[in-house]
């Protein structure tokens, strides 16, 4: 699962396979992007506001748990 399985999210970042990348920007329904910036810091997760969103940018470094462990705060702060 990632962030486009999550109903609360609305994903800013391409989709297309020609213009992915590993940096996402998005947003999340309830939450006002500079709230949920700091509330994910509280949990950690450290990102940065960027345009319409938030963007998240894992390295090739970043382990498997580390991004589940993301997905699993969002998903929590998504049905708070």
């Amino acid at each position: 699962m990632g962030i486009r399985a999550l109903p609360a999210a609305t994903l800013q970042s391409p989709t297309e396979a020609q213009r992915r990348a590993g940096i996402v920007n998005f947003s999340l329904a309830g939450w006002d992007s500079t709230t949920l910036c700091q509330r994910l810091r509280q949990e950690r997760v450290i990102g940065i506001l960027r345009g319409p969103g938030m963007r998240l940018s894992p390295h090739f470094y970043t382990s498997v748990s580390v991004i589940d462990e993301t997905i699993d705060v969002l998903t929590n702060l998504a049905g708070r």
